[in-house]
């Protein structure tokens, strides 16, 4: 689920829908019925992003879902934007890709394990969590490309991230 306000929100199901929450009720935007979703979200009230299974990702332009674009086989888990020029979606088998606001690019990945969260902190820093512990971290260079400047995190037991947030805190100096 993603909110843009308190009347504003999109989930996304296992059984092929995406729906909207307008403050009190949920309706359904798009019933696909044979695509298994994994992650939505959402910069505006008509810029929405969801991912599914079969390579497929889905986009809002306000008035209707289309498919954007279909990457082949990937099973992607989780999309996050932090501009309209600047996202990223993990998946299955550790595949990513970005967004530079005209195509998906796919990414080079440090790890075969799943990923399961994305987190663009900035337009130079984001984050993917996933299976066996994995947390890694890229600095982007420009909309499009990153470099990998993170390992896998030892968190002591077995461990699945499934997902990925951040809150900046400006300390007082």
């Amino acid at each position: 689920v993603d909110c843009v306000s308190a009347t504003a929100c999109g989930a996304v199901a296992t059984d092929g829908r995406i729906v909207a929450w307008n403050g009190t009720t949920w309706a359904d935007l798009v019933d696909t019925g044979s695509h298994v979703y994994r992650g939505i979200d959402c910069l505006t009230l008509t810029d929405c992003w969801a991912v599914a299974d079969s390579g497929r990702i889905m986009h809002w332009n306000g008035t209707a879902w289309s498919q954007f674009v279909d990457m082949g086989s990937q099973t992607w888990r989780s999309v996050h934007f932090v501009s309209a020029t600047n996202g990223w979606v993990v998946g299955v088998g550790g595949v990513i890709a970005s967004w530079n606001g005209t195509a998906w690019t796919a990414a080079t990945s440090p790890t075969a394990n799943q990923l399961n969260g994305v987190y663009v902190v900035s337009t130079s820093d984001a984050w993917a969590v996933g299976n066996t512990g994995t947390v890694i971290r890229y600095q982007i260079t420009y909309p499009g490309s990153a470099t990998f400047i993170s390992g896998s995190v030892d968190a002591g037991v077995s461990v699945t991230w499934n997902e990925v947030s951040w809150n900046m805190v400006t300390p007082l100096t």
